[in-house]
């Protein structure tokens, strides 16, 4: 079992547990469009979302393989909740895990930027490797090794 120390501070931001309250700033962003564009899911009705919270609200650990740990992002200063992600740097340094991966759609040019902008190097572009939402689309693969990681840290 492992359970990080929250929150996870970065510079930018706040990583923390879901909680009961995260409700409604988690819909204002969720019933959107243009965020569930590229997602398996449609825009998710407030309901919906509140199931999500329900059910990450309680995921606060790992205790199997395989699992992921879903956090909200704030940020610092209290600028309020940005979004939502999976962990990184918890699951390279603090699981000692040797290799991360990452995938999106490949229409999904942020995403695709984010994921090289912390190090990530692009493995694979798979040609409408996904059927999402009606229609064949490319999916991208992106991969860091603990060894690179480390490599990207700064001395000290």
């Amino acid at each position: 079992m492992f359970e990080p120390k929250y929150p996870i501070r970065t510079e930018r931001l706040v990583l923390r547990p879901y909680s009961a309250a995260d409700v409604d700033a988690l819909y204002s962003y969720h019933r959107l469009p243009e965020v569930a564009r590229y997602l398996e899911t449609e825009p998710r009705s407030r309901a919906e979302v509140q199931a999500v919270v329900t059910q990450r609200t309680s995921a606060r650990v790992l205790t199997a393989e395989g699992q992921a740990l879903c956090l909200v992002a704030e940020l610092a200063g209290g600028g309020g909740i940005v979004g939502d992600c999976a962990l990184l740097r918890l699951g390279l340094e603090g699981l000692g895990l040797h290799r991360i991966v990452a995938r999106c759609d490949a229409r999904n040019t942020a995403s695709a930027r984010v994921m090289e902008r912390i190090g990530m190097r692009r493995e694979a572009h798979f040609v409408r490797n996904e059927f999402l939402k009606g229609e064949w689309t490319d999916e991208l693969i992106y991969a860091i090794l603990r060894s690179e990681w480390a490599a990207r840290q700064p001395p000290g």
